[in-house]
């Protein structure tokens, strides 16, 4: 059965310069059978090494047609070669070809690895082997610590992996002595037996007594053929018995490779892991700067009103009846983007402190937040603000304004504990405002700021009990949580009022011009993270792609091993994004830790506030990520067109 065929077969390779291309081989035509050992002999130059490449689909042929197993492989794209290596040939060299990083195992199941046979059953497989072999003792071992006979065995266990349909041997014996070699050959003869193809190139004249046919070039042309006598009945090449393959890489061994790679170079992988770590770092501290300021601004932008909805009753509204404290509980429980709502009742009130008798603002708030002023809240001189259970025990106390206090208690050092009479009713004062910036400044007349401070606070439920006419009707302020959406949210408020009062008799105002101030600081914001996030992704994306560039340049052997074996382009390239993605997690995660650990002394030496958000952290991570992918695409494509045979012999 005719295996191999080669008809007028030629290959030209790029001469320096002008001259016309070198032809290293010229119209070789030949055929093969299954289970011969055919030995190709030559000097140096000859073309037994082209011949071999075109054979295992290293290489093509500028002319003629190459014919396998009966499927013409002539001009078989990279990935259709990759395949045909990966199931049908075996591979063994002078050089032996190992990879010095891995263990005997690891290099012995790289074929099967890569046409997706599973973990246990290669490794199974491979062990095995290697134990038939003689090599059971050292399946841990790197290929260093072997000698070259062991390692040839290891190199020609591996070619056997899925099969090895076809045993390609350039030089086995080069590198060995004569027992070695002897022995190597002896191996090679025994797989011819079991119905192996063996095609060795080699200067070795031992191969006499072992192959079972001489083909001699000269000049990349057959000058002599000599046969052994060929058996009546070959044996029949049996393909891999108990390993089923499903020609898909695992991303689990995928990943492990990557990470054990990044391991074996521990200063070069150091380089893309800080590279990163950097950028992160940087980023964590630049964003809880920006976030410290965000929190602040936002705080700033609450209090001048842009996350508050106002709602009162319409006077003279048809429909609808009057609005409660229960209206702003049942807002705050089923309202979404609500986190706080204040019922307020406002009347003027007769407060008197012994002989001295003042007209004032009187306010009843249902929360225990302090009070505002133009927005911005007042704050204590004495005492404290009411409290959410003075207004659950209906305690009656109250919290007095700066101009008040003036009125009141002119020779008061402190009025705190003191009692007044609001409306024939007594109260105890429980705090006392601070004058209040605006206020006091420039603005205002000092009679105008103390009229305008004129006012008192008193717990809700206390002052429905006796200071307001029984259903006074209160006005509402909610607060929201984003305020970018607080249009939407006043509409949902609307539905449940007419929901609860079958009518529209409310009013809702939303601070138009502060949310469109507000959502210009939010763009900013995000436009300066921005700009944040692609400058960490240059620096450390530079740093990945700078040592996964030189990594390619010093691993170019290692590669073609792998696509000889039977690795497709794509298969390369996710090895090395899948380094490069591994770098990046890794710097992104001593980045992080780095980043919140200085983030303080960054807020101590520039002075300004700082904030985090849980937003950080899968934000940064994620970044990680997209710098490791961008920084390794580059790295990935090149490593992917590197052609196996020009790798092996650049080396």
């Amino acid at each position: 059965m005719t295996l191999i065929g080669l008809t007028g077969v030629a290959r030209d390779f790029p001469a320096e310069g002008d001259a016309h291309p070198v032809r290293a081989l010229d119209g070789v035509s030949l055929r093969i059978h299954s289970g011969e050992f055919v030995w190709i002999a030559g000097s140096s130059g000859s073309g037994k090494s082209t011949l071999l490449n075109i054979i295992g689909c290293l290489d093509h042929p500028t002319e003629g047609s190459y014919r396998y197993a009966g499927t013409d492989l002539t001009n078989i794209s990279a990935d259709e070669a990759a395949a045909i290596r990966r199931t049908g040939f075996g591979f063994v060299s002078q050089s032996y070809d190992l990879i010095p990083s891995a263990t005997v195992l690891e290099n012995v199941e790289l074929p099967a690895a890569y046409a997706g046979v599973r973990s246990s059953s290669r490794q199974q497989r491979a062990a095995g082997i290697l134990d038939s072999f003689g090599m059971g003792e050292r399946l841990r071992h790197r290929p260093a610590e072997l000698s070259g006979g062991e390692q040839q065995r290891v190199a020609i266990a591996r070619a056997l992996m899925n099969g090895g349909r076809v045993i390609l041997a350039d030089e086995p014996t080069g590198a060995l002595d004569a027992r070695q070699g002897e022995e190597i050959l002896a191996l090679l003869a025994s797989l011819a037996r079991r119905g192996h193809t063996v095609i060795v190139a080699s200067h070795d004249v031992a191969m006499r007594t072992h192959a079972t046919r001489r083909i001699e070039l000269r000049d990349g042309r057959v000058v002599a053929e000599a046969k052994s006598e060929t058996p009546n009945t070959p044996p029949r090449w049996q393909p891999t018995e108990g390993v089923e393959t499903t020609g898909r890489i695992a991303i689990g061994w995928l990943a492990r490779t990557a990470a054990a790679t990044l391991l074996r170079s521990p200063l070069r992988s150091m380089i893309g892991v800080l590279s990163i770590a950097v950028g992160i770092a940087s980023v964590i501290a630049v964003l809880s700067l920006a976030e410290g300021a965000y929190q602040g601004s936002r705080q700033a932008i609450g209090q001048m009103g842009a996350d508050k909805i106002s709602i009162s009753e319409l006077r003279g509204e048809d429909g609808g009846s009057r609005l409660t404290n229960e209206d702003a509980e049942a807002i705050g429980k089923t309202v979404a983007n609500v986190r706080d709502t204040v019922a307020s009742l406002y009347r003027k009130a007769t407060v008197q402190y012994g002989d001295q008798v003042v007209e004032a603002s009187l306010y009843a708030r249902s929360t225990a937040s302090p009070p505002q002023f133009m927005y911005e809240e007042y704050s204590l001189e004495s005492g404290a603000f009411l409290s959410e259970r003075d207004d659950d025990d209906r305690t009656p106390v109250a919290v007095v304004g700066a101009g008040l206090r003036q009125q009141l208690f002119p020779t008061e050092s402190n009025p705190v504990g003191r009692t007044l009479v609001i409306d024939g009713l007594p109260y105890e004062v429980k705090g006392v405002l601070a004058p209040h910036p605006i206020a006091e400044g420039p603005l205002y007349t000092r009679e105008t700021a103390t009229q305008l401070q004129t006012f008192l606070h008193v717990p809700y439920q206390t002052a429905i009990t006796g200071l307001f006419p029984p259903g006074a009707s209160p006005s509402i302020d909610v607060f929201v949580a984003d305020p970018a959406r607080a249009e939407e949210t006043a509409a949902d408020i609307r539905d449940l009022l007419i929901r609860r009062h079958g009518g529209n008799g409310f009013g809702l105002m939303v601070h138009q011009r502060l949310l469109g101030a507000y959502a210009d600081l939010i763009e900013q914001n995000y436009l300066v993270l921005g700009g944040v996030g692609v400058i960490a992704l240059v620096v450390g994306g530079a740093g990945i792609a700078a040592t996964m560039l030189a990594s390619v340049a010093q691993r170019r052997r290692e590669i073609a091993i792998r696509m000889v074996v039977g690795a497709r382009r794509k298969d390369i390239a996710g090895q090395f994004l899948a380094e490069a993605i591994g770098t990046a997690v890794a710097g992104a995660l001593i980045g992080i830790l780095a980043g919140f650990a200085v983030v303080p002394g960054v807020s101590a030496a520039l002075g300004s506030p700082t904030a985090t958000a849980p937003w950080f952290l899968p934000a940064t991570v994620g970044l990680a990520l997209v710098a490791g992918l961008a920084s390794g695409i580059l790295p990935a494509l090149k490593a992917a067109q590197l052609e196996p045979r020009l790798a092996l012999s650049a080396n």
